[in-house]
């Protein structure tokens, strides 16, 4: 494993800030200079007031939308960059969607894990050159990282499977290829690697010489039969070095995985080292909603394997390692104190130590100003190059002020693993019903659990507060599922959702879908 970064700084240099400008400045001209000709950069109503800011007769930059060779765009990139900062609005899914029906060119298109209740969004992916794809080929390196000694080997979880196989048509109503709806994960690797969908019989034959299980494993759409294989290869791997995961939640079902399965193994399962004597590390998001496992699987690791975040990624875009890395997108940031509008943005080279910002990407698959919907917190800066230092908090919800709560309830309980909330109607007055697993037994003073739920949440959210005190909010209920239940929940949702993969279904920390509450509520052992 590579060695750790260093300390983050708490603030840049003048040399850094301007490198980090230099940096944006180059990647938003190559975004400008791929994108100008295609369809949603003329046509969108998202980018009217830049197309108009670029007319003819305004000045150099115009030239932009008259070049037909990219070779030949000559303006000044600062001119761009202003004019993109003054006239490019803040823009959502729905002002994409009209162009994506026309995929032309694409080597995948992502698809979001439609897990969370919402409907699955679709992004059209295209092949970059080397020096605009440094984030992703990074991820790509350290997610299969080196081992220690020529015989160490690497438990690599990613799905390789697909939704579906698209062929779109030229103006001839003729084929023009096939190409894979996956998620970005998914579609990463087979871009990076050459697999081509004709030759996955092929590829499912392929045994990667530091990983321990064959690539068969990852073309397993059940969940439980894909966890079952990977720990079953992994176990006789003595020299197992790295567990490399989407999200922690999933190795919390290998986990849960080896011990259901195999009883022989139960005696010495609290810790993994007795297992992997080499075991080092395991990366997998560990940040936001995916950081209440972590006492779960340190119970199980020891305290000397490391947890590290690998990436921070999405459909959208590969967001982070450890830290933005800007290279790849126009990554911007939304405080999220100020007004939802595009002027209070802010750049990689102004942003502060400890607040906490909405990510803004501009894509290199489409120019669009997109806001991504998922907070970060500037935990410091990068002193090699200054980049911010970023950790995941939460999507853009009142997610944290759930989490919290449950975070100071969670030793009356007994130690919850995972949770999620969904509104509970049962009684005449509304409440928040906490759905938990717990890592233990219940605890002994569980019964006051309900009423410190009650005045966490009072505490952080005056809007609960003054409900709660009318009368409109009532205290909330726990409701305790058995030990496993939301990695069978996660199967489930795999298994009936037409597509989603293995290794990225989250659990949302607000069930709103009916369908995935019913399922809950019916597996619920006991209301505290």
């Amino acid at each position: 494993m590579d060695s750790l970064p260093p300390a983050p700084i708490t603030s840049l240099t003048p040399e850094l800030a301007e490198q980090l400008r230099a940096c944006a400045l180059d990647v938003l001209s190559y975004l400008v200079k791929t994108n100008f000709a295609t369809t949603y950069f003329r046509e969108s109503d998202a980018l009217a007031r830049f197309r108009s800011a670029l007319r003819p007769g305004d000045g150099g930059v115009d030239r932009l939308l008259q070049q037909r060779d990219v070779d030949d765009v000559t303006c000044s990139v600062q001119e761009v960059f202003e004019v993109y900062h003054c006239n490019v609005g803040l823009s959502i899914y729905e002002d994409y969607l009209p162009f994506i029906s026309q995929p032309h060119g694409s080597c995948f298109i992502a698809h979001s894990s439609g897990t969370s209740g919402g409907a699955t969004k679709h992004f059209p992916k295209y092949r970059q050159p080397d020096h605009m794809s440094l984030s992703t080929s990074e991820a790509m390196r350290k997610s299969n990282p080196p081992t220690n000694n020529g015989g160490g080997k690497n438990c690599i979880m990613y799905s390789l499977g697909y939704r579906q196989v698209v062929a779109p048509l030229n103006e001839d109503g003729d084929v023009e290829g096939r190409i894979l709806v996956c998620l970005m994960t998914s579609g990463v690797i087979r871009v990076s690697n050459g697999m081509v969908v004709e030759r996955d019989a092929i590829h499912s034959t392929i045994k990667v010489p530091n990983c321990s299980s064959p690539l068969a494993v990852s073309f397993i759409q059940n969940y439980n039969s894909f966890l079952f294989m990977h720990a079953l290869f992994a176990l006789v791997e003595p020299k197992l070095e790295t567990i490399s995961t989407l999200f922690t939640t999933t190795c919390g079902d290998l986990c849960r995985a080896i011990h259901d399965q195999w009883d022989d193994f139960i005696h010495c399962i609290k810790t993994f080292r007795q297992i992997w004597p080499e075991l080092r590390v395991i990366l997998a998001t560990a940040s936001g909603p995916f950081s209440t496992v972590i006492p779960e699987i340190r119970d199980y690791i020891g305290p000397n394997v490391s947890l590290e975040t690998l990436t921070i990624a999405s459909s959208e875009a590969d967001l982070s390692l450890y830290k933005v890395v800007g290279s790849d997108d126009v990554i911007e940031f939304l405080p999220v104190d100020e007004p939802e509008e595009s002027r209070y943005l802010a750049q990689t080279w102004n942003v502060d130590q400890g607040k906490k910002y909405e990510v803004v990407l501009t894509t290199r698959d489409g120019f669009w100003r997109y806001r991504l919907g998922d907070v970060v917190e500037v935990v410091g800066f990068d002193p090699r190059d200054g980049q911010p230092v970023v950790r995941y908090v939460e999507v853009l919800t009142t997610e944290t002020q759930l989490r919290s709560a449950v975070d100071a309830t969670s030793d009356l309980l007994g130690g919850v693993s995972e949770f999620c909330v969904c509104p509970d109607y049962r009684e005449s007055v509304g409440r928040y019903a906490f759905i938990v697993e717990l890592q233990v037994n219940l605890g002994a003073n569980a019964a006051t659990a309900p009423s410190s739920l009650h005045a966490s949440l009072q505490n952080l959210n005056k809007n609960y507060r003054r409900d709660s005190l009318s009368g409109k909010i009532d205290v909330p209920v726990v409701r305790v599922l058995r030990p496993g239940t939301f990695g069978e929940f996660r199967e489930w949702k795999i298994r009936t959702s037409g597509g989603a993969a293995v290794g990225r279904v989250k659990v949302p920390v607000v069930v709103w879908d009916e369908g995935s509450r019913v399922w809950l509520e019916g597996r619920v052992v006991c209301d505290v």
